[in-house]
């Protein structure tokens, strides 16, 4: 368990650690799950095998406690919920969630996990959450919690008071400026007593004082810097005052014992709940051994493969006082031998003075050459890592002397397992090795004791904040495990669109606010880049897809009339789909010529592309400008579809977006569009001189045999002032008409309402002037022979197929038909015989 949850608010500050996260661990009532036996049952009725599992929703009961058997990687498609008390015992396996929907957790969650969620998350008060979290959507801690661990939020985060966030953050907006700072520190764990497990007598050895507030890691312990006072004892009754001061966590003193000896160290006078721990730079050990002669052994921390001095001082008491002499001069042979000390074993030899030695095994006689003060500095080189204990003796004098020191690796390579273009938001894998200075990998790392981890992050380079790029979601990569040097961190991703560098450095899981962190006890911290001196900026992301969508609510478009609100917007990678995020940073800063390409496609079956003979878009490309207007990642357009000839069945229109061979519709989501051939068909009307002639104006369409009715139309209106009239009265009378309304289509059809001027009998010949309206009057292009000047009513795709003036495969004629005034209709029916028979 992470020793940072120990930082803990005011009101729980004295009380004991191990109190605050167990007390009540296990209430009498609790569901307890053990994973991942238990995760193809109820509640969870998840499937999948090993550490993967596939799950819809999750909804657990108050008082849950899920107990990990190994590491656990959990992909929920729906949402995740959970009443009070949540906890979980990681048994130090990881344990990641991804959660498609969204994340509603009640209060006193006591949590170790990495949770990733497409939606929002809302937790509340009193959480104990130790890990990293990723939303795209909003984000709301409720007070008085602790989340220890980096957050990373696409939407807006939400923070109560009294709640502390001790990683990084980053968000599209909050309200909340305190991130990286520490909660309340707790009270002191223990003091840790460091030494280096032999010293002179003639001179004072160091003890470096530490104080803790949780439990030694290796030699490590998470700092306590409320500052405290005691001592420092030995068992031969020898003590020496310690005081560390606020806001620092290590002082050294001096114990000087005289006498060869080995004394056992201890340290009292505070209060801690833990007492005193021992370490000796390899071991838990509070035996200090004080030797009247010795080797006093040097080697710096340092990286691997690089070559060192290493400082071998011959010490002795002088014969007539305390002081240190040298031991001796000139030539020597020095039996040299070192020992694997973290990791405990390895294959690769430590080379010093010109001779190489094999550790965990038999000194090796070294000829070394002691100056006048006693002292040799052969040179050393190492090309693996770990820590390394050095052992120097010789047997007359008889003098030993130690030290162990930290090789750290030199860098770390990181090589994506996925070409570049990445798709945003879509996780890929990177593999990861630790180098020494030549350049090759080191077989040790990643065998410690307490296994080294390494994170792979994201570093944007484009487009820059001053072009108004957002920084995304990144969601990074832990390596937990390494053969040869060589590990694999997986579920990389970067929400956005750009470009960058993936960074790799030494990190904890959750991960540390501290990162990046230093190899073991060095304060060495290795790091990798995909950037090199000649390159930066490698890793390109672009959208995972784009969506084609059409927010309108008509059943059907017309071909060759404007469709409107279509919408290509650049999208990420998402599970479910649905919760996909807007790359609002796609075209920023991209090229004059920078476009999407776009196709028509029919929705088939099978879905296919529409070749030119039957139909084409008038648009074939967006400029990647249309992506960076008020709405980021988006492009709205009003293209025409028209069918080569006007006798062609309905078609189920796709449009398809595309860049290059990298991005496409193909794979998101691409609304269908139902295309028709339309036309109006007006009908022959008749009535009185002093009555209103009603025709009935009707919208057809092509079936792909016959033209039918279109009783879908509820859309197309004709405006009186389109409507030609030629009137033809009987020799010397007046007579003329007048048309007495619009036309709003409904059902598919509607009336033409004309009068006459003067009650005299004639008739008029009506024409729709369908033309795209351009200010002036013209004439109309009906089957009529004679023409008015009329305003075009901007439908010029109702223009089709009228009789015999409409010749070829396209004609473009506008409708036309006869009102007569003081004309009875003529028969529809005719009657020959009627006959009534009575039974």
């Amino acid at each position: 368990m992470d020793s940072r949850l120990s930082f803990l608010l005011p009101k729980f500050a004295a009380m004991p650690l191990a109190f605050l996260l167990y007390a009540a661990g296990a209430p009498a009532m609790a569901d307890t799950y053990y994973l991942p036996g238990d995760l193809n049952k109820a509640p969870f009725n998840c499937s999948g095998s090993g550490q993967d599992y596939n799950c819809g929703s999750i909804d657990l009961d108050k008082d849950a406690t899920l107990v990990l058997n190994g590491p656990i990687r959990l992909q929920v498609s729906g949402n995740l919920s959970t009443d009070k008390n949540l906890s979980t015992v990681n048994n130090d396996y990881a344990f990641d969630i991804s959660v498609g929907g969204s994340v509603d957790l009640k209060k006193d969650v006591s949590v170790t996990m990495n949770l990733t969620v497409g939606g929002s998350i809302d937790i509340a008060k009193d959480a104990r959450f130790t890990g990293n979290i990723t939303a795209g959507g909003n984000v709301h801690f409720a007070k008085d919690s602790i989340y220890d661990g980096d957050v990373t939020v696409g939407g807006f985060l939400d923070v109560d008071k009294d709640t502390y966030i001790t990683g990084i953050c980053r968000a599209g907006s909050t309200n909340f400026y305190g991130c990286g700072a520490k909660p309340p520190v707790s009270a002191l764990h223990h003091i840790r007593v460091g030494h280096n497990g032999t010293a002179l007598t003639c001179t004072p050895a160091v003890i470096t004082v530490y104080a803790c507030a949780g439990s030694d890691s290796n030699g490590a312990c998470t700092a306590y810097t409320g500052g405290v006072s005691g001592n420092v004892k030995a068992s031969n009754g020898a003590s020496v005052p310690f005081t560390i001061p606020s806001n620092s966590s290590s002082t050294s003193v001096n114990l000087g014992i005289t006498t060869a000896s080995t004394v056992t160290l201890s340290a009292d006078g505070y209060s801690s709940s833990n007492g005193y721990t021992c370490w000796d730079g390899n071991n838990a050990n509070c035996s200090l051994n004080f030797q009247d002669a010795a080797f006093l052994i040097t080697v710096a921390d340092h990286v691997a493969g690089l070559t060192q001095t290493a400082k071998i001082e011959a010490v002795k008491k002088s014969d007539t006082s305390n002081r240190c002499t040298p031991g001796f001069t000139g030539a020597r042979a020095v039996s040299l031998s070192c020992n694997y000390s973290n990791p405990t074993s390895g294959t690769l030899q430590l080379s010093i003075g010109g001779s190489k030695i094999s550790c965990n095994a038999p000194a090796t006689a070294v000829n070394l050459t002691f100056d006048s003060n006693g002292t040799a500095e052969p040179s050393l080189l190492y090309e693996d890592v770990g820590t390394l204990t050095l052992n120097a003796s010789t047997a007359s004098p008889a003098i030993i002397g130690s030290d162990s020191f930290v090789v750290a690796p030199a860098s770390f390579r990181i090589t994506p397992n996925e070409s570049n273009p990445h798709k945003a938001g879509s996780p890929f894998n990177a593999d990861v090795t630790a180098l020494n200075a030549l350049g090759n990998a080191t077989p040790n790392f990643g065998k410690e004791s307490s296994a080294t981890q390494v994170r792979v992050n994201f570093n944007k380079c484009t487009p820059t904040a001053n072009l108004g790029g957002v920084a995304g979601v990144v969601a990074t990569g832990l390596v937990q495990s390494f053969t040869n040097g060589k590990g694999q961190a997986a579920n990389i991703s970067w929400s956005e669109v750009g470009t960058g560098d993936l960074t790799a450095y030494i990190d904890n899981n959750p991960a540390s606010a501290s990162a990046p962190l230093p190899y073991l006890s060095s304060s060495i911290k290795p790091a990798g880049s995909t950037a090199t001196a000649n390159s930066s900026c490698t890793q390109s992301f672009v959208p995972h897809h784009f969506d084609v969508t059409h927010e309108s609510t008509r059943l059907f478009w017309y071909s060759g009339q404007t469709i409107d609100k279509i919408k290509v917007t650049a999208k990420a990678y998402a599970n479910p789909p649905s919760a996909a995020t807007t790359t609002q940073n796609y075209m920023l800063g991209a090229a004059a010529n920078a476009k999407v390409d776009l196709a028509a496609f029919s929705d088939g079956p099978p879905v296919a592309a529409i070749l030119p003979a039957t139909g084409t878009l008038d648009i074939a490309s967006i400029a990647g400008s249309a992506f960076q207007g008020s709405n980021k990642g988006e492009a709205e357009l009003t293209p025409v579809f028209k069918f080569a000839q006007i006798k062609t069945a309905p078609l189920p229109l796709r449009i398809r977006a595309t860049e290059g061979s990298v991005v496409t519709s193909a794979n998101g989501k691409e609304d269908v569009i139902p295309i028709r051939s339309g036309r109006l068909r007006l009908s022959n009307a008749f009535g009185g001189v002093s009555t209103v002639v009603s025709m009935r104006v009707r919208a057809e369409y092509w079936n792909g045999s016959n033209w039918l009715w279109n009783t879908q139309d509820n859309y197309t209106t004709i405006k009186l002032t389109s409507v030609a009239l030629t009137p033809f009265p009987p020799p010397g009378s007046n007579f003329t008409a007048t048309v007495l309304n619009d036309l709003t289509l409904s059902n598919g059809e509607d009336t033409l309402k004309l009068r006459s001027t003067y009650a005299n009998k004639g008739y008029v010949d009506v024409a729709l002037n369908l033309a795209q309206n351009a200010g002036a009057q013209t004439l109309d292009q009906s089957c009529l022979a004679t023409h008015k000047k009329t305003q075009g009513n901007d439908t010029p795709w109702l223009r089709s197929w009228y009789g015999a003036c409409s010749v070829g495969a396209n004609p473009e004629n506008d409708p036309s038909a006869r009102a007569n005034f003081g004309v009875t209709a003529p028969e529809t029916r005719a009657t020959i015989f009627v006959r009534e028979v009575f039974n």
